[in-house]
């Protein structure tokens, strides 16, 4: 770490010098459960996205099956992942 105290001007600058040191913090403790849980917090995050798209999905598939016969084995893929 530096020697000097560093000179942060404006909210932005705080937060990302407290993020940096946060950071230099937990990686000194445990940088194997830091890379644990941003992964975690990171396939987390995915999940409401996903989730979003797969409704949309098996709404579009439910829809179509006013032009063509749908067979259950078309909709169980996404009725297993949600």
């Amino acid at each position: 770490m530096e020697d000097r105290p560093t000179v942060v001007k404006g909210r932005a600058g705080r937060v990302r010098k407290n993020l940096k040191q946060g950071i230099e913090l937990a990686w000194s403790a445990s940088p194997r459960s830091l890379l644990r849980y941003t992964l975690l917090g990171v396939l987390s995050a995915a999940i409401p996205p996903v989730n979003v798209y797969l409704g949309a999905t098996l709404v579009n598939r439910i829809s179509e099956a006013r032009l063509r016969s749908l067979h259950f084995s078309d909709m169980l893929p996404f009725l297993i992942s949600m």
